[in-house]
């Protein structure tokens, strides 16, 4: 168990790939008994507080996960043009636009085997992007709806309640929520601004920042740690585009060329990411700089949307496949060992901001620590 430990309050923060888990002040404490404490392959820095050590503790990050198929989980008939699918963060609603009657935007429950319904909504066109915020409070809507192409719906677990509207222009293509919840990016075709990323502040949408791509932006992608933005558009040879963003404004970082790109989307891990074309999906590998293709798949008709569940153990994917507009997928993953650098390792302390911020380790009488890999220390 642990107390005031959190996750950085704000992606402003830029924190390191291994200062993900803050120890808030000296009287923070993590406990590990008789466990075995898994870091990811980017390691953990801790600098305040204590942490016990009690019976048995392996303390590792020597073991990742890495992808390695996919098999179809179930799939589904549920309208005539589906667009865009989005899991809320607890995995249980799954959220599907439109063009579907009545029925333009969809609110169906997940139970691991079948969809219910649980609420619509209908657009004066369509709706061809959607999105949960990341504490499930807000879905986020857009389409070609009058002058209300942008909604921002409240949602309550049983019912949405329209918050906020924005009048984008022609239409809008794809809208999705940064890791934080506080910014908002969308892309479509609006002229001289076809990629907007909003502030939200829990009320209303504040544009912060456009970018121009001269053609239609068919999709918008936060990275898990907010800090980069992967779209794709119909723009000549620059089909996937991937920004970094630093709270303001974005600055330009890679850009592929694809065929017949529809829709991109990060794992939950932001190790991965997926790209749908119209001939089928590809599965990139990321890390940081490139982008490495690891697989493919091929629908009897055409992909619109891909989307990970939270837990990274599934992809929904969505479009016009005969009676299989609905796929969802389990995704299987090959367990791999590997040799951590100090980096990316477990880090106690940092003498370099001084004694206060040197963690209190305690091994308790009759404990058993594990450390698997090299020990380093400094002369604090």
């Amino acid at each position: 168990y642990s107390t005031d430990i959190n996750l950085p309050s704000s992606t402003l923060e830029k924190p390191l790939h291994n200062e993900l888990m803050i120890m808030e002040d000296d009287t923070s404490s993590l406990y590990l008994n008789d466990c075995t404490f898994q870091m990811s392959h980017t390691g953990l820095r801790l600098t305040k507080g204590r942490m016990f050590i009690d019976d048995n503790v392996i303390i590792k990050n020597d073991e990742t996960y890495t992808f390695s198929y996919l098999t179809t989980q179930t799939s589904f008939h549920l309208g005539d043009y589906l667009y865009d699918v989005a899991w809320s963060l607890d995995g249980r609603y799954l959220a599907i636009a439109g063009e579907n009657g009545t029925q333009d935007l969809m609110i169906y429950e997940w139970n691991g085997l079948i969809l219910t319904i649980t609420d619509s909504k209908n657009s004066a066109n369509y709706f061809v992007g959607v999105s949960w915020s990341p504490d499930g409070k807000y879905l986020a809507v857009g389409g070609d709806n009058g002058t209300e192409d942008l909604i921002v719906y409240g949602w309550d677990g049983s019912s949405l309640t329209s918050l906020d509207t924005k009048n984008y222009g022609f239409y809008i293509k794809s809208v999705d929520w940064s890791s934080d919840g506080k910014y908002l990016a969308v892309g479509g075709d609006n002229g001289t601004e076809d990629l907007i990323v909003y502030g939200w502040d829990g009320s209303s949408l504040i544009s912060l920042d456009t970018e121009n791509h001269v053609h239609c932006v068919r999709d918008v992608s936060w990275s898990p740690d907010g800090r980069y933005l992967a779209i794709g558009i119909y723009n000549g040879n620059e089909n996937l585009i991937i920004y970094e963003w630093n709270g303001s404004s974005l600055s330009k970082l890679i850009i592929v060329s694809l065929t017949n790109f529809s829709n991109v989307v990060w794992s939950p891990d932001g190790k991965y990411l997926t790209v749908v074309i119209y001939g089928g999906l590809i599965i990139y590998e990321w890390d940081g700089l490139s982008l490495t293709e690891l697989a493919t798949k091929n629908p009897i008709n055409v992909f619109f949307d891909v989307l990970w569940s939270f837990d990274g153990k599934y992809l929904a994917v969505i479009g016009n496949n005969d009676n299989q507009d609905v796929i969802i997928y389990n995704v299987n993953y090959l367990t791999e060992n590997y040799a951590p650098s100090y980096k990316n390792g477990f880090i106690i302390g940092d003498s370099s901001k001084g004694l206060e911020y040197d963690l209190d380790v305690f091994i308790l009488g009759g404990s058993n620590l594990d450390m698997r890999g090299t020990v380093f220390y400094d002369d604090v």
